[in-house]
């Protein structure tokens, strides 16, 4: 069976600044297995220490599965990395961090939340609820 996760990486209406470890709640992973496909957009520049990857948790509380380093990422287009090894687990959650640049984002009509600062491999962390709808997908196989 083939896995998605995330909302979809398009062109959006707004953009989220760095520094923040943001999580899209839309599209939870469909099974669990491998995503070895993430796709993501950022705006009007490169983005720099970019970091994708699988979230669990509920509530206000989530901890990362699994994660890979992307590194810099072009801006103004869809960008496709595939190659990857990322453990996904039914309804986890797609999140993503960058040091620099600005993620693609609608600030309304989706479900998601955001920390300050890179929460990846940091445990079980307490988020701020938020609508917005980030421009981040992945797909894999079980």
């Amino acid at each position: 069976m083939a896995i998605d996760i995330g909302a979809g990486a398009i062109d959006r209406a707004s953009s989220a600044p760095f520094d923040y470890t943001s999580l899209d709640f839309g599209n939870p992973a469909n099974a669990t297995g491998i995503i070895d496909t993430f796709e993501i957009w950022f705006t009007d520049s490169a983005a720099t220490g970019v970091k994708i990857g699988t979230f669990y948790g509920s509530g206000t509380n989530y901890a990362s599965r699994d994660y890979e380093t992307i590194g810099t990422v072009n801006a103004n287009a869809k960008q496709t990395f595939t190659g990857l090894n990322c453990d996904v687990v039914t309804d986890d959650f797609i999140g993503s961090y960058w040091v620099s640049g600005a993620l693609e984002r609608d600030d309304s009509g989706g479900s998601s939340a955001y920390k300050a600062g890179d929460q990846f491999g940091a445990g079980v962390q307490t988020y701020t609820a938020g609508v917005r709808i980030y421009s981040l997908y992945g797909t894999g196989t079980e």
